[in-house]
């Protein structure tokens, strides 16, 4: 978990001292068709806004929720075109002007997620799957 904060923290100053300013993204999730999430990220909350540029979009498994520690990515994709812009896609299938580096894997319910600075989680209650999204360390 150390490298990817770290890892993290340099693409955040490497990005600032680029273009002079962090850019803000938010993540939401639209659907879920059986597990697989509907994602949104734009740069305002609740799915509303324009969609976002990110270097990387990585989707990993957190493992301990006390320590932050992270298991091994579960779905990654990165900009293959200068300039592509992430907004709504499916989870596992490629958009437009990324490429993939790591191919999905199942997301399984009750086990928590991590995007960038927020954590997902797939719930199953009664028979029926539902959602929650937070930013990171809010979900228990």
């Amino acid at each position: 978990m150390l490298w990817r904060l770290r890892a993290g923290m340099t693409s955040v100053l490497l990005l600032t001292l680029l273009t002079g300013c962090q850019q803000e993204w938010h993540l939401a999730i639209t659907a879920l068709d059986g597990t697989t999430p509907r994602f949104c990220v734009t740069k305002q909350p609740a799915c509303t806004g324009d969609g976002v540029w990110v270097s990387i979009f990585d989707v990993f498994e957190v493992t301990d929720t006390q320590t932050f520690k992270s298991g091994e990515s579960v779905w990654w994709i990165e900009p293959a075109e200068k300039g592509a812009i992430l907004r709504e896609f499916v989870y596992g299938v490629t958009p437009p002007g990324y490429r993939q580096v790591v191919p999905p894997k199942s997301l399984r319910p009750g086990r928590i997620y991590q995007v960038g600075l927020y954590w997902f989680r797939l719930k199953e209650e009664g028979g029926k799957l539902s959602y929650e999204v937070a930013r990171m360390g809010q979900l228990k």
